[in-house]
């Protein structure tokens, strides 16, 4: 059974491209001269290129002004600059301003992870690891997913725990991959320990464990995570019983669009006064108001 838990859970987690905690960089929306932009970038100040690049590539899509600002996006990834390297390659992957082509977005993205970039390093390992852009290359893949993985990517962690997996078919040397990835914060490796811990698939049950992880990742937003906290508060399973707790949490859950949570919500409301449901609600306001997005593929 942990063999097929992890083995769905990692055909999941290849699918995720959105890395914890390192966001998809953004150039800071501030006026900008043009004129003096162009003249740097005529010049051959790559940084000016690379923000003329940027300034005209946030323009409405229109194909003449996006191409433009492509050409000058090239220039500067051309001369090293590493923000341009990366960029180009997201270019070249949506078929922004130039053709969609992912070899190129391949060969942008190996030329910013050479220099450290840390999405850059994930990206090329995932394109590895699935084939994009170039044959599967799982020692490729390896060695960029552990490029990553040193700047602290948590799905860099996950990727290289499910090609070991896929490699060995032994779960137990998947998991200080996935526990890594669940310190470093990323709610779908949380909430799968907290299903391991619940099932006993690693060692004996463990409620209280289970109920620590699957709080870690519902206060993310994580969906089912968040179910789990409920159904823990409104059973006393590794925490003690408040049916004002597990009401909140259902309601957090009914939220995140968890439909079992929509009837259990109101199976729970028999049960409490008209003051536990207002302080239920309360709480509810407080854990929503702490809580983060919730993280793609949860």
């Amino acid at each position: 059974m942990l063999r097929l838990c992890l083995l769905s859970f990692f055909l999941l987690a290849n699918t995720l491209h959105a890395p914890l905690a390192h966001a998809e960089p953004s150039e800071p929306r501030v006026m900008v001269d043009i004129s003096l932009l162009k003249a740097g970038a005529k010049a051959g100040d790559a940084k000016d290129q690379y923000r003329l690049a940027h300034t005209i590539l946030q323009k409405p899509p229109i194909s003449q002004d996006h191409q433009r600002g492509a050409a000058w996006m090239k220039k500067s990834a051309q001369q090293g600059f590493l923000p341009a390297q990366y960029s180009m390659a997201t270019l070249h992957q949506h078929g922004q301003g130039v053709t969609k082509d992912l070899q190129q977005a391949l060969y942008w993205w190996e030329k910013a992870a050479q220099q450290g970039h840390v999405l850059a390093q994930f990206k090329l390992g995932t394109a590895y690891m699935h084939g994009t852009g170039s044959l599967i290359d799982l020692d490729k893949a390896v060695f960029w997913l552990k490029k990553a993985a040193q700047q602290d990517m948590a799905q860099a962690y996950l990727h290289l725990g499910s090609i070991q997996f896929q490699r060995t078919q032994k779960q137990q040397q998947a998991l200080p991959y996935l526990r890594k990835a669940a310190d470093l914060g990323l709610a779908q490796a949380q909430y799968l320990f907290g299903v391991l811990y619940q099932t006993g698939k690693i060692g004996q049950k463990n409620p209280e464990q289970a109920f620590q992880w699957f709080k870690k990742a519902a206060l993310q937003a994580h969906p089912k995570a968040a179910l789990q906290v409920a159904t823990a508060y409104r059973k006393g399973q590794g925490t003690p019983k408040d049916m004002t707790a597990a009401l909140a949490w259902m309601e957090i859950a009914s939220q995140l669009k968890t439909t079992q949570a929509n009837f259990l919500k109101e199976v729970i409301k028999r049960d409490l006064s008209q003051e536990q449901q207002q302080a239920a609600a309360a709480l509810e306001k407080r854990l929503m108001q702490s809580m983060g997005k919730p993280q793609k593929g949860s």
